[in-house]
């Protein structure tokens, strides 16, 4: 757990927390973890159709996340399905060693 504080606290302070996402835009927030055994079996697209029908039925008018530049599988999943990319900003990864520092993208797919 100490690390992970310290983690953000060191985020904090290159101002990682500023991220520039028009949230009138895209008021919901999608954030998905799939086991590595998972992974080709569906369930990240299962999860992702099911979650923007249920922004549609809500009436939101977009959804945002963020993933790390360097996953270049999670980012061509996600752009797979419409989300553009709305910014870049900088983030601490601790498991790639202690506070290393890394750029996340946040990206967007308006709902019509």
């Amino acid at each position: 757990m100490a690390l992970i504080f310290k983690a953000a606290i060191k985020t904090w302070r290159i101002s990682g927390f500023r991220r520039d996402i028009p949230l009138d835009n895209y008021p919901a927030h999608l954030h998905i973890n799939v086991k590595k055994r998972f992974r080709s079996q569906d369930a990240g697209k299962r999860l992702v159709k099911q979650f923007i029908e249920q922004v549609e039925v809500k009436g939101l008018r977009g959804v945002h996340l963020a993933v790390r530049e360097d996953n270049v599988r999670a980012r061509k999943f996600f752009e797979h399905f419409g989300f553009i990319e709305l910014s870049r900003y900088l983030t601490v990864y601790t498991r790639k060693g202690p506070h290393n520092i890394v750029y996340a993208i946040a990206y967007g797919k308006e709902i019509v």
